[in-house]
């Protein structure tokens, strides 16, 4: 039976922090571990393998298993709980303070999406710490480029940092990491990571190293703010990043994503949220849409944002030029919105001159925090047109299941679309299949399926399950956001969201 890499999913921080390596920029606090869940998208019964491997430079092999998942179902991975209540784990067990790659392969096509966090899942052993609230998800990648790209580097700009691990897909590489900032200074890193494997990048390990003082607070011109490119030869790579709170332990929050390659730039984007101070009084959600441009010269971009709630159909532009290797972020901090107003939902249309090269992520939080629900943040990648399907699956969805997910989709197709939503949910909530329907969705619009157990055919209140969406041919992107607000009381864990998987 001939089995492929389908996915790579970077494994990081797994089980009480990470490695600590020499100039590593730990996570804060302790407590960290990463999950994962996995979904089988094929049409037939699939066996999947779990590889793990220890960072980069670290020794030891790699800790494995297998399982079989069956068409639409899927399963997590939970390390060190020996997969108890239908969970799986590798075998040995990871130790404390492991920190690596996975590798998922599969018979079927699979998808996966990762979660890490630090916050203590009820009737495990080992996970979490008292009073972190950090938990994020971010998606599994395929190897496919040599090259990736992130519009997004913080060092301690507006006291947030990221940092990035990159992992080698199959073989041997060496590569280059560059970081332009918003003052225009160029930031470089090298090195060698071993096949299936994973080094960590910190914004302190580069010549010169970015600055974390006198950052201002546009991150259009600041020292602190940059895009990060990396080129690998020898062989492709994924990569992931992890933002962070400075000096906050634990953590009471974390943004993951994954990295794009570049071959995911494109002239169009599309990014299915975009928000400006939108939700009831205490909870309200502000984004910020940060634009890389991957290529080789400078490039005027706009940015159409059409509204969905509490008017549907309302537009606004903005505009920028974005200097090769560089960034520019699109949020109501900066006013660069184009005058949309407060109170707004929307989803956004990125375009440039034809043939350029652009990538985009959202950052989104509650800002201002309020004294009912503390300051939370989420990421997400936006898509480009040529990504975009008119079917997307999800692994992981909750209906009051230690949060509520919403699924935000947007119609990126030249005329109006009808989707299918598909819920196939398992223990322990109620087993079943689930069938909903959405509105007709305008060209460049969004539409969230949300508090579904309301809705006529919906999953019922303490469902867990995985969802697909079909357009009937028409292209949509979609992206998953579980947060606990919705709870009574509101729950403390932070938002957590990942981006769809176009089939």
């Amino acid at each position: 039976m001939r089995k492929q890499v389908i996915r790579s999913v970077l494994a990081m921080t797994m089980l009480f922090g990470v490695v600590a390596t020499a100039g590593a920029q730990t996570l804060p606090g302790s407590g960290w571990f990463t999950s994962a869940t996995l979904q089988n998208v094929g049409t037939a019964d699939a066996t999947v393998n779990l590889d793990v491997y220890p960072l980069n430079g670290v020794a030891g092999t790699a800790a494995s298993t297998s399982f079989t998942l069956t068409p639409g179902s899927s399963k997590v991975f939970l390390p060190g709980q020996n997969n108890a209540n239908g969970t799986v784990d590798v075998s040995p067990s990871l130790s404390n303070n492991f920190s690596g790659s996975m590798v998922v392969s599969s018979n079927q096509p699979v998808v996966a999406i990762g979660q890490i966090g630090n916050n203590v899942i009820a009737g495990t052993t080992g996970l979490g710490i008292s009073g972190g609230y950090a938990a994020e998800q971010y998606r599994g990648s395929d190897a496919v480029a040599s090259t990736l790209i992130f519009p997004t580097v913080k060092a301690n700009f507006a006291t947030k940092t990221n940092i990035f691990y990159v992992q080698a897909g199959g073989t041997d590489v060496n590569y280059t990491a560059t970081i332009k900032t918003g003052d225009a200074a160029s930031h470089t890193k090298t090195g060698a990571i071993t096949a299936n494997r994973s080094v960590l990048l910190t914004p302190a390990d580069f010549t010169p190293a970015l600055a974390t003082t006198n950052c201002g607070s546009d991150p259009n011109t600041s020292p602190c703010f940059g895009a990060l490119t990396v080129t690998a030869t020898g062989g492709n790579i994924v990569g992931a990043e992890v933002e962070y709170k400075n000096d906050v332990s634990p953590a009471t929050l974390a943004q993951s994503t994954s990295l794009f390659p570049i071959s995911d730039a494109s002239d169009t984007v599309f990014c299915t949220t975009a928000k400006n101070a939108f939700g009831p009084a205490t909870r309200e959600r502000t984004t910020g849409i940060s634009v890389g441009n991957a290529g080789a010269t400078a490039v005027a971009v706009n940015v159409l944002f059409t509204t969905s709630l509490p008017t549907a159909g309302q537009t606004y532009n903005a505009t920028a030029t974005i200097q090769p290797g560089a960034s520019a972020v699109f949020s109501a901090q900066t006013s660069t919105l184009g005058g949309m107003p407060a109170g707004n939902l929307a989803s956004a249309k990125i375009t440039g001159p034809a043939g350029s090269q652009l990538v985009a992520v959202v950052n989104e939080s509650n800002f201002p925090a309020s004294a009912a629900i503390p300051q939370k943040a989420t990421t997400y990648s936006c898509s480009s047109a040529a990504a975009a399907t008119s079917k997307v699956a999800l692994p992981l969805f909750k209906e009051d299941f230690a949060g509520r997910t919403g699924l935000t989709i947007q119609n990126v197709d030249s005329t109006a679309a009808t989707v299918t939503a598909t819920f196939t949910c398992g223990a322990p909530g109620t087993v079943g299949n689930y069938t909903l329907t959405s509105p007709a969705i305008q060209p460049n619009a969004g539409y969230t399926f949300f508090d579904v157990s309301t809705l006529a055919g919906g999953p019922v209140n303490g469902s867990f399950c995985g969802a697909s969406l079909d357009a009937g041919g028409k292209k949509i992107i979609a992206v998953a956001q579980t947060s606990t607000d919705f709870q009574s009381p509101a729950g403390l864990l932070n938002t957590q969201n990942y981006e769809g998987f176009n089939q």
